[in-house]
């Protein structure tokens, strides 16, 4: 189902979705956009330049806002606030937390730490692989 499906078992409306994207690399079976609304996607001028061919793909799917320049925190903050979007929880990579880092548009941040042995050729989960796959093994790290 889409991501607005489980919402709207319960007569709610889902969460508007926004992208922020240099690549436009967009999956078409990505739940973000089979809802009623457009996905909202937020980019560069340039990057859309560059883009414009999968833009033209993804159509009606798709809102797209494109910063005049180089994407800012304050842009992506006052283009979502724009767009009724006052509470928003990014779920990104460190490029897009660090511009609202950066520019100090952060209320809160939620810091998810994934401990990685160093040294080794290849880095390595400190706590195993299988560590996460059963409750009893997650246990056993968690207790030490």
């Amino acid at each position: 189902g889409s991501v607005h499906s489980e919402f709207e078992e319960h007569g709610l409306h889902g969460p508007r979705v926004a992208v922020v994207t240099r690549t436009f690399d967009l999956a078409e079976n990505n739940p973000a956009l089979t809802g009623d609304t457009p996905l909202l996607v937020l980019a560069a001028q340039h990057d859309a330049d560059t883009h414009s061919q999968r833009i033209a793909h993804l159509g009606s799917r798709i809102e797209l806002c494109q910063a005049p320049a180089d994407v800012t925190g304050t842009w992506i903050r006052d283009t979502l606030t724009e767009h009724g979007l006052t509470r928003v929880v990014c779920e990104g990579g460190p490029a897009v937390v660090g511009l609202l880092r950066r520019d100090c548009v952060l209320d809160e941040l939620d810091v998810t730490i994934a401990p990685v042995l160093v040294g080794a050729k290849h880095r390595q989960p400190a706590m195993g692989d299988d560590a996460g796959r059963s409750y009893s093994g997650m246990h056993r790290y968690i207790s030490l």
